[in-house]
């Protein structure tokens, strides 16, 4: 049951996050939404780090993994956006624009992955 507090909490600060993001960022209608791709590489280069952590010097530490990664990145990060946005911009026939957020958003994520590894690994 704690663990569905820290979920919840963690939820709760991500969102926050986001939407602060969004807020700070509009995502403009001819342009790439740079505040679902920063939140998406963010998260990604903490889940990186966090599951790193998680799996050696944090290891067994189960509330602060519900907090921080389900709770907290769950809501920071969002594939939902991410996809409406691609379509949005499709859909208003900005196909290289959409085609360039796909392949940022995809591979930064993905490059962000591999320095939180990298840095968790440091650390550990």
């Amino acid at each position: 049951m704690l663990a569905i507090v820290y979920v919840a909490i963690g939820g709760a600060v991500g969102a926050v996050l986001r939407f602060g993001l969004l807020r700070w960022m509009p995502p403009p209608a001819d342009g790439l939404p740079l505040a679902t791709i920063l939140a998406n590489v963010i998260g990604c280069l903490l889940i990186g780090l966090l599951a790193g952590l998680f799996t050696g010097p944090l290891e067994g530490r189960d509330e602060l993994r519900a907090l921080l990664i389900v709770g907290l990145l769950g809501a920071l990060t969002t594939f939902s956006t991410y996809g409406w946005e691609t379509y949005a911009l499709g859909a208003r026939g900005h196909f290289g624009l959409a085609a360039a957020n796909l392949l940022v958003s995809n591979l930064a994520g993905l490059a962000a992955i591999w320095a939180g590894q990298t840095l968790a690994a440091r650390w550990a």
